[in-house]
């Protein structure tokens, strides 16, 4: 009641409140946690005469010191004569600070290189910070000899000389004769193809396949400038490639590039902790096939801990290292050895090698290789991962919307490879928030590469677990873990999935070939139970007599309807789900995951032209969980409430912002009647 006579106060008295800046609530209990509790007891309020005076005029309130009102700064300003001339200046002025503003955005948020943010989604300031943050400080450096590096003309000069020395030109050896260990697998027809000059449109495809804010070369020009100029430099870049691939040397103008040093590691000890990397210029990365290059990632080699075994494998290094020109890293080699092995045999291995002893747990690839079962800790660096992405300076600078994106991109990005590799204990995937279902569309991808593929992978886990049998026979209670993951997945996979026949190597029975399914889930087997549709081929047609004895009458038409005519090439199995037939770990997650009841007005809140804030103000307004007054007074913190868009101060609630306030049903009015539609002011 109090809170109502004093609006009604300042109504009758023709009262308007001050502008304000800073904090909202004035007065604070000085309680903590739920007890504690806002109000604004302190208000600024002008008649109609100051008003009109004073139209800058505010009030800020000053953080609490001793008392629990808080002090309020009054500023006053009254208003100056009006000039056309410096209004125009000012209006002049703020476009054009507008444009530099967004250019200022455009280049920061190239160097920051973000793929995940939309344009427009970010400030300047979230790139400037982005970019503050995340560069590595290097404040010293440690050579191999032991000595420190620690101010930045000594860094700068030990960088030149250890890149010189890495990146050096190498004595020329002399050249193996490799032939006979090169399989003749290109046919004559696909190296003819191979030695014709690219077309117009690929040379064109291979420019714009370019990220428009991929870092420039020496030139200064980047993908982007290509793209928009096409039309201009279209002839040149085209006569360049074509020349190159002719024969023609590449001219130093465009091989030429920077040196960028990226670390490996968080704390940089070292000149070898960096990964030196190109930035070549945009003609030289679109040329197709312009060069190679060959190396060697990090590798497993596995063996029985024999000193013959061993002295094979360091003359098999050794060889390639005359073979190729490069040289095994010693110091950052590891064994490791079993249980088993005795201090002796341990002393032996690392003194025939030079390298050291490793231990278990260890990363290869980025997935962590553990001695027995995976265990929480060891997904520990994962789950550190996703926090610093989830840093609270990024929610602070970004919208609602972004910050949408941005959950987005890293629940799609840091978890997928080592959830494709490992199986992660269910507190691991609790803690990555229910991404259980992400992590066996990974595992159904396994299964069908294991169904369509022909690769070393796929034959040794058929030669292993399959021999024989039909897959779908595989007991998933046997074999390796990621085999019986793979195997728990495959009626999912076959589910989906129907096969198109051709040359008929698919099982009769049990394939998923018919449109109503496969064979075996209608009609019992009770003979040929390995029967393939080959076999039941005689000549040009098919074995009627056979087929009707294995299946009946009602099933053989649409058998024979299914089959038609015989068919050369191989047999396809095509992704139901997908447009095109061909798998995606995407739309295997769609049929897999939990789906709530879905909204009538999904559809239009989710809508791809909107902006992702006002998308989800528009879905928190549906589930009424929008952070207006009377959704904190639901909270049971109290708050002294008023709108501040009304004249009155009603009590500031979802519906009067939205629908029945002042403000709300002036734009409503303003939307209708541009729309031709009526409006009702006493319709809710």
């Amino acid at each position: 009641m109090a809170t109502d006579d004093f609006n009604d106060f300042i109504e009758s008295c023709g009262l308007t409140e001050m502008k304000s800046m800073g904090a909202k609530f004035s007065w604070c209990n000085g309680q903590r946690g739920l007890a504690r509790s806002w109000s604004k007891l302190d208000r600024c309020l002008l008649n109609p005469l100051a008003v009109e005076l004073l139209l800058d005029a505010l009030y800020n309130c000053l953080p609490h010191s001793t008392s629990d009102h808080a002090p309020m700064l009054l500023v006053l300003k009254s208003q100056a004569s009006f000039s056309e001339e410096l209004e125009s200046e000012l209006l002049i002025a703020k476009e054009e600070l507008a444009v530099w503003l967004l250019r200022e955005e455009t280049r920061l948020s190239q160097q920051a290189k973000i793929r995940w943010m939309e344009k427009g989604k970010a400030s300047a300031q979230f790139f400037k910070t982005f970019a503050s943050v995340n560069k590595p400080m290097v404040k010293e450096m440690r050579l191999r000899d032991g000595s420190c590096l620690s101010t930045p003309k000594a860094i700068h000069v030990g960088a030149v000389e250890f890149l010189s020395d890495f990146l050096k030109a190498r004595p020329r050896r002399a050249t193996p004769d490799l032939s006979l260990f090169v399989q003749n697998v290109v046919t004559e027809e696909e190296n003819n193809t191979l030695l014709q000059l690219p077309s117009i449109q690929e040379v064109k495809e291979a420019m714009f396949s370019i990220l428009a804010d991929s870092s420039p070369g020496l030139d200064g020009f980047w993908s982007g400038f290509y793209c928009s100029c096409w039309d201009i430099v279209e002839a040149d870049v085209v006569v360049a490639v074509r020349k190159f691939l002719s024969g023609a040397t590449l001219p130093r103008f465009y091989s030429a590039s920077y040196i960028v040093l990226l670390p490996k590691v968080p704390n940089l000890t070292g000149f070898d902790k960096f990964r030196p990397i190109s930035l070549c210029s945009v003609v030289y990365k679109g040329a197709p096939l312009i060069s190679y290059l060959l190396y060697a990632d990090d590798i497993i080699v596995f063996a029985n801990g024999g000193k013959s075994s061993l002295r094979a494998i360091w003359d098999a290094f050794a060889q390639y290292e005359d073979w190729s020109g490069q040289v095994v890293s010693k110091e950052k080699s590891s064994i490791f050895f079993p249980k088993l092995f005795t201090s002796a045999q341990k002393r032996s291995a690392l003194r025939i090698s030079s390298f050291s002893e490793g231990s278990f747990p260890v990363k290869y690839l980025g997935a962590p290789l553990v001695s027995g079962r995976m265990k929480v800790i060891h997904f520990d660096g994962l789950i550190h991962r996703i926090r610093s992405q989830l840093k609270g300076w990024q929610t602070k600078f970004l919208s609602s919307g972004a910050h949408l994106l941005l959950l987005r991109h890293i629940v799609a990005s840091v978890p997928i490879h080592l959830l494709s590799v490992l199986y992660a204990p269910k507190a691991v995937v609790a803690s990555l928030n229910r991404l259980m279902n992400v992590e066996v569309s990974l595992f159904m991808k396994f299964a069908w590469k294991l169904l369509t593929q022909n690769s070393i992978w796929v034959n040794f886990f058929k030669a292993k677990y399959v021999k024989e049998r039909h897959i779908s026979l595989i007991e998933a209670s046997k074999g390796s873990l990621l085999w019986k993951r793979i195997i728990a997945v495959l009626p999912k996979v076959l589910s989906n999935a129907k096969w198109k026949v051709r040359d008929g190597h698919v099982s009769i029975w049990r394939d998923n070939w018919l449109s109503s399914g496969a064979i075996i889930d209608s009609c019992e087997i009770l003979e040929l139970p390995l029967l393939t549709i080959k076999e039941c081929r005689i000549h040009n047609g098919w074995d009627v007599d056979l087929l009707k004895r294995l299946v009946g009458e009602s099933k053989l038409e649409e058998i024979l309807t299914s089959l038609g005519e015989q068919k050369d090439g191989a047999d396809i199995l095509i992704w139901k789900p997908s447009l095109d037939g061909n798998f995606c770990s995407k739309l295997a997650w769609e049929c897999i995951r939990f789906r709530a009841p879905k909204s009538k007005w999904a559809r239009w809140i989710w809508h791809s032209a909107l902006p992702k804030k006002y998308s989800v103000i528009m879905w928190k307004a549906l589930n009424f969980c929008l952070s207006v007054d009377a959704r904190i007074e639901k909270l049971r913190i109290p708050v002294v409430s008023k709108c501040e868009c009304c004249v009155r101060g009603c009590l500031e609630d979802q519906d009067h912002v939205l629908a029945t306030g002042t403000l709300a049903t002036e734009i409503w009015h303003r939307a209708l009647l541009s729309l031709g539609m009526p409006f009702d002011p006493s319709r809710p």
